[in-house]
Protein backbone atom coordinates (compact mmCIF):
# COMPACT_ATOMS: atom_id res chain seq x y z
CA UNK A 1 0.00 0.00 0.00
CA UNK A 2 1.49 3.30 -0.88
CA UNK A 3 1.60 6.13 1.62
CA UNK A 4 -1.04 8.78 2.21
CA UNK A 5 -0.53 12.40 1.21
CA UNK A 6 0.12 13.96 4.72
CA UNK A 7 2.29 10.90 5.46
CA UNK A 8 4.89 12.04 2.76
CA UNK A 9 4.23 15.46 3.41
CA UNK A 10 5.65 15.16 7.11
CA UNK A 11 8.64 13.48 5.98
CA UNK A 12 9.37 15.91 3.19
CA UNK A 13 8.87 18.85 5.98
CA UNK A 14 10.90 16.94 8.60
CA UNK A 15 14.26 16.77 5.42
CA UNK A 16 13.70 20.03 4.60
CA UNK A 17 13.93 21.08 8.07
CA UNK A 18 17.14 19.34 8.50
CA UNK A 19 18.47 20.39 5.24
CA UNK A 20 18.37 23.91 6.89
CA UNK A 21 20.68 23.52 9.72
CA UNK A 22 23.32 22.30 6.96
CA UNK A 23 23.08 25.29 5.19
CA UNK A 24 20.77 28.28 5.69
CA UNK A 25 20.37 29.15 2.04
CA UNK A 26 19.23 25.86 1.02
CA UNK A 27 15.87 25.24 -0.04
CA UNK A 28 14.15 22.24 -1.27
CA UNK A 29 11.36 22.02 -3.39
CA UNK A 30 10.27 18.41 -3.59
CA UNK A 31 7.86 17.39 -6.75
CA UNK A 32 5.68 14.50 -6.00
CA UNK A 33 4.26 12.27 -8.94
CA UNK A 34 3.04 9.02 -10.28
CA UNK A 35 4.49 6.95 -12.75
CA UNK A 36 3.94 8.48 -16.10
CA UNK A 37 2.94 11.88 -14.47
CA UNK A 38 6.01 13.55 -13.83
CA UNK A 39 5.59 15.58 -17.18
CA UNK A 40 2.27 17.18 -15.60
CA UNK A 41 3.41 18.00 -11.88
CA UNK A 42 6.69 19.68 -13.10
CA UNK A 43 3.75 21.98 -15.12
CA UNK A 44 1.89 22.49 -12.58
CA UNK A 45 5.29 23.52 -10.40
CA UNK A 46 6.02 25.84 -13.04
CA UNK A 47 3.00 27.61 -12.60
CA UNK A 48 3.35 27.88 -9.06
CA UNK A 49 5.76 30.23 -9.91
CA UNK A 50 4.95 32.24 -13.03
CA UNK A 51 4.78 35.85 -12.69
CA UNK A 52 8.17 35.53 -9.89
CA UNK A 53 11.40 36.98 -11.07
CA UNK A 54 12.83 33.38 -10.40
CA UNK A 55 10.30 31.51 -13.35
CA UNK A 56 12.40 31.95 -16.26
CA UNK A 57 14.77 29.48 -14.37
CA UNK A 58 12.44 27.28 -13.07
CA UNK A 59 11.35 27.03 -16.40
CA UNK A 60 14.59 26.26 -18.08
CA UNK A 61 15.18 23.61 -15.51
CA UNK A 62 12.06 21.43 -15.47
CA UNK A 63 12.02 22.27 -18.86
CA UNK A 64 15.27 19.24 -19.29
CA UNK A 65 12.66 16.92 -17.30
CA UNK A 66 9.24 17.10 -19.31
CA UNK A 67 10.21 15.82 -22.70
CA UNK A 68 7.72 13.00 -23.47
CA UNK A 69 10.59 10.08 -23.97
CA UNK A 70 11.81 10.36 -20.52
CA UNK A 71 11.57 7.34 -17.80
CA UNK A 72 9.82 9.33 -14.50
CA UNK A 73 9.95 6.03 -12.79
CA UNK A 74 12.87 6.77 -10.28
CA UNK A 75 13.02 9.32 -8.19
CA UNK A 76 15.15 11.54 -9.27
CA UNK A 77 17.03 14.83 -8.27
CA UNK A 78 16.23 17.54 -11.36
CA UNK A 79 18.75 20.38 -10.33
CA UNK A 80 19.75 23.35 -8.60
CA UNK A 81 19.24 27.34 -9.57
CA UNK A 82 21.64 29.36 -7.34
CA UNK A 83 20.34 33.09 -7.48
CA UNK A 84 19.75 35.85 -5.73
CA UNK A 85 16.80 37.20 -3.75
CA UNK A 86 16.19 40.60 -1.66
CA UNK A 87 16.28 41.11 1.80
CA UNK A 88 15.89 43.79 4.75
CA UNK A 89 13.78 45.92 2.56
CA UNK A 90 15.66 45.24 -0.84
CA UNK A 91 19.02 46.66 0.89
CA UNK A 92 21.38 43.62 -0.06
CA UNK A 93 20.62 40.24 -2.26
CA UNK A 94 20.92 37.27 -0.30
CA UNK A 95 22.09 33.71 -2.19
CA UNK A 96 19.77 31.36 -2.52
CA UNK A 97 19.99 27.68 -3.19
CA UNK A 98 16.41 26.13 -4.82
CA UNK A 99 17.11 22.29 -5.10
CA UNK A 100 13.83 20.47 -7.20
CA UNK A 101 13.64 16.77 -6.60
CA UNK A 102 10.76 14.66 -8.19
CA UNK A 103 9.70 12.22 -6.27
CA UNK A 104 7.56 9.24 -7.51
CA UNK A 105 5.59 7.75 -4.68
CA UNK A 106 4.66 4.68 -6.33
CA UNK A 107 7.93 3.32 -4.95
CA UNK A 108 7.96 3.82 -1.41
CA UNK A 109 5.40 1.50 0.98
CA UNK A 110 6.57 2.93 3.94
CA UNK A 111 7.93 6.22 5.68
CA UNK A 112 11.65 4.91 6.26
CA UNK A 113 12.01 4.07 2.70
CA UNK A 114 10.58 7.53 1.38
CA UNK A 115 13.16 9.43 4.26
CA UNK A 116 16.42 7.09 3.31
CA UNK A 117 15.50 8.00 -0.35
CA UNK A 118 14.95 11.62 0.14
CA UNK A 119 18.26 12.09 1.74
CA UNK A 120 20.02 10.46 -0.68
CA UNK A 121 18.48 12.33 -2.92
CA UNK A 122 19.38 15.75 -1.15
CA UNK A 123 23.09 14.67 -1.26
CA UNK A 124 22.95 16.56 -4.80
CA UNK A 125 21.73 19.75 -3.47
CA UNK A 126 24.46 19.46 -0.53
CA UNK A 127 27.28 18.78 -3.13
CA UNK A 128 25.81 21.90 -4.89
CA UNK A 129 27.01 23.96 -2.66
CA UNK A 130 30.26 22.52 -1.12
CA UNK A 131 31.31 22.70 -5.76
CA UNK A 132 29.97 26.64 -5.12
CA UNK A 133 31.49 27.77 -2.13
CA UNK A 134 34.87 28.92 -2.86
CA UNK A 135 33.94 30.14 -6.20
CA UNK A 136 34.15 34.16 -6.96
CA UNK A 137 31.59 34.78 -9.47
CA UNK A 138 31.19 38.67 -11.25
CA UNK A 139 27.49 38.68 -10.86
CA UNK A 140 24.19 38.10 -9.20
CA UNK A 141 22.51 36.37 -12.01
CA UNK A 142 20.84 33.15 -11.81
CA UNK A 143 22.44 30.07 -12.78
CA UNK A 144 21.24 26.49 -13.20
CA UNK A 145 23.16 23.31 -12.18
CA UNK A 146 21.95 19.77 -13.14
CA UNK A 147 24.49 17.03 -11.88
CA UNK A 148 24.93 14.92 -14.77
CA UNK A 149 28.12 12.88 -14.28
CA UNK A 150 29.30 9.99 -16.20
CA UNK A 151 30.28 6.75 -16.28
CA UNK A 152 32.69 5.76 -12.97
CA UNK A 153 31.93 9.12 -11.48
CA UNK A 154 28.31 8.59 -11.43
CA UNK A 155 29.09 5.24 -9.31
CA UNK A 156 30.92 7.20 -7.42
CA UNK A 157 28.56 10.14 -6.56
CA UNK A 158 25.43 7.15 -6.64
CA UNK A 159 27.99 5.24 -3.85
CA UNK A 160 28.82 9.02 -1.64
CA UNK A 161 24.55 9.76 -1.79
CA UNK A 162 23.79 5.88 -0.35
CA UNK A 163 26.27 6.16 2.58
CA UNK A 164 24.84 10.06 3.22
CA UNK A 165 21.22 8.61 2.71
CA UNK A 166 21.99 5.90 5.45
CA UNK A 167 23.65 7.62 7.81
CA UNK A 168 21.21 10.59 7.70
CA UNK A 169 18.45 8.39 8.97
CA UNK A 170 19.98 6.27 11.12
CA UNK A 171 21.04 9.22 13.26
CA UNK A 172 18.01 11.40 12.99
CA UNK A 173 15.76 8.48 13.88
CA UNK A 174 18.33 6.82 16.40
CA UNK A 175 17.96 3.60 14.29
CA UNK A 176 21.16 1.85 12.30
CA UNK A 177 20.16 1.62 8.67
CA UNK A 178 23.02 0.85 7.00
CA UNK A 179 22.34 -2.92 6.39
CA UNK A 180 18.33 -2.04 5.66
CA UNK A 181 19.70 -0.18 2.53
CA UNK A 182 22.28 -2.82 1.92
CA UNK A 183 19.87 -5.46 1.12
CA UNK A 184 17.50 -3.41 -0.67
CA UNK A 185 21.21 -3.09 -2.89
CA UNK A 186 21.81 -6.34 -2.93
CA UNK A 187 18.60 -7.97 -4.26
CA UNK A 188 18.34 -5.61 -6.50
CA UNK A 189 21.59 -7.21 -8.33
CA UNK A 190 20.17 -10.44 -8.44
CA UNK A 191 16.50 -9.27 -8.90
CA UNK A 192 15.12 -8.43 -12.55
CA UNK A 193 11.98 -6.59 -10.91
CA UNK A 194 13.69 -3.56 -10.06
CA UNK A 195 13.14 0.07 -11.16
CA UNK A 196 16.84 1.48 -10.23
CA UNK A 197 19.96 -0.10 -12.18
CA UNK A 198 21.91 -1.53 -9.95
CA UNK A 199 25.51 -1.21 -11.48
CA UNK A 200 25.08 2.44 -10.61
CA UNK A 201 24.86 1.67 -6.95
CA UNK A 202 27.79 -0.02 -5.34
CA UNK A 203 26.82 0.98 -1.74
CA UNK A 204 27.49 -2.83 -0.93
CA UNK A 205 31.34 -1.92 -1.54
CA UNK A 206 31.47 0.34 1.57
CA UNK A 207 29.33 -1.52 3.85
CA UNK A 208 31.95 -2.53 6.77
CA UNK A 209 33.04 0.64 6.06
CA UNK A 210 29.24 2.34 6.99
CA UNK A 211 28.44 0.23 9.41
CA UNK A 212 31.84 0.74 11.31
CA UNK A 213 31.09 5.28 11.15
CA UNK A 214 27.13 4.60 11.62
CA UNK A 215 28.29 3.00 15.27
CA UNK A 216 30.89 5.64 15.74
CA UNK A 217 28.75 8.51 15.35
CA UNK A 218 26.06 7.26 17.09
CA UNK A 219 28.13 6.12 20.01
CA UNK A 220 28.92 9.95 20.55
CA UNK A 221 26.63 11.68 23.43
CA UNK A 222 26.55 15.43 21.06
CA UNK A 223 28.20 16.21 17.44
CA UNK A 224 30.79 18.37 17.38
CA UNK A 225 29.00 19.73 14.20
CA UNK A 226 25.50 19.51 12.51
CA UNK A 227 24.48 16.47 11.91
CA UNK A 228 24.13 16.61 8.19
CA UNK A 229 27.57 18.67 7.96
CA UNK A 230 28.86 15.27 10.52
CA UNK A 231 27.21 12.57 7.92
CA UNK A 232 28.48 14.58 4.85
CA UNK A 233 32.45 14.39 6.59
CA UNK A 234 32.17 10.87 7.04
CA UNK A 235 30.65 9.86 3.49
CA UNK A 236 33.65 11.87 2.43
CA UNK A 237 36.05 9.73 4.49
CA UNK A 238 34.12 6.37 3.62
CA UNK A 239 34.34 7.35 -0.43
CA UNK A 240 37.91 7.64 0.12
CA UNK A 241 38.38 3.81 0.17
CA UNK A 242 37.54 3.52 -3.42
CA UNK A 243 38.91 3.60 -6.31
CA UNK A 244 38.19 3.62 -10.30
CA UNK A 245 39.22 0.26 -9.99
CA UNK A 246 36.69 -1.41 -7.65
CA UNK A 247 33.78 0.64 -8.85
CA UNK A 248 34.57 -0.73 -12.47
CA UNK A 249 34.47 -4.20 -11.08
CA UNK A 250 31.43 -3.48 -9.31
CA UNK A 251 29.74 -2.16 -12.72
CA UNK A 252 31.08 -5.22 -14.76
CA UNK A 253 29.76 -7.90 -12.06
CA UNK A 254 26.66 -6.24 -11.35
CA UNK A 255 25.63 -5.73 -15.03
CA UNK A 256 26.49 -9.83 -15.83
CA UNK A 257 24.53 -10.61 -12.44
CA UNK A 258 21.51 -8.52 -13.85
CA UNK A 259 21.46 -10.06 -17.53
CA UNK A 260 21.80 -13.03 -16.01
CA UNK A 261 18.65 -12.08 -13.80
CA UNK A 262 16.74 -10.89 -16.77
CA UNK A 263 17.33 -13.83 -18.78
CA UNK A 264 15.61 -15.93 -16.15
CA UNK A 265 18.45 -17.50 -14.05
CA UNK A 266 17.04 -17.98 -10.31
CA UNK A 267 19.49 -15.57 -7.44
CA UNK A 268 20.58 -18.91 -6.49
CA UNK A 269 22.39 -19.49 -9.54
CA UNK A 270 24.05 -15.82 -10.28
CA UNK A 271 25.20 -16.20 -6.80
CA UNK A 272 27.08 -20.00 -7.90
CA UNK A 273 28.76 -19.06 -10.76
CA UNK A 274 30.13 -15.52 -9.19
CA UNK A 275 31.43 -17.39 -6.17
CA UNK A 276 32.31 -20.88 -7.30
CA UNK A 277 33.25 -20.68 -11.24
CA UNK A 278 35.11 -17.22 -11.09
CA UNK A 279 38.61 -16.70 -11.48
CA UNK A 280 38.43 -13.26 -10.13
CA UNK A 281 38.90 -12.70 -6.33
CA UNK A 282 37.15 -9.43 -6.22
CA UNK A 283 34.33 -10.89 -8.58
CA UNK A 284 33.77 -13.96 -5.94
CA UNK A 285 34.25 -10.91 -2.84
CA UNK A 286 31.28 -8.99 -4.35
CA UNK A 287 29.29 -12.49 -4.59
CA UNK A 288 29.79 -13.86 -1.55
CA UNK A 289 28.64 -9.94 0.03
CA UNK A 290 25.38 -10.02 -2.20
CA UNK A 291 25.00 -13.28 -0.72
Amino acid sequence: MSLKVDEINKIIEKVEKQLTGFHSSLELICVTHKTGNRKNACANLRKGYMGEEIAPSINKLLSNWMKDDLNDKESEFLGTIETYQRAFGGLIKKQLFINIIAINTDNYNDEKDLEIDLYRLSWNACNAIKNTANQKRQDNKDRILIPSPKGLRKLGNNLQADIFGALNYSLQNKENVVDFLGKKRATAVINSKNLLHPENHPYIMTLDQSRYMCEQLMSKRKLTTNTIEQVWIASKIIIQTMNQKKLAVWEKFASYAQDMAWRGFSPEIILSIAIDHNDDIETKKLGVQIA
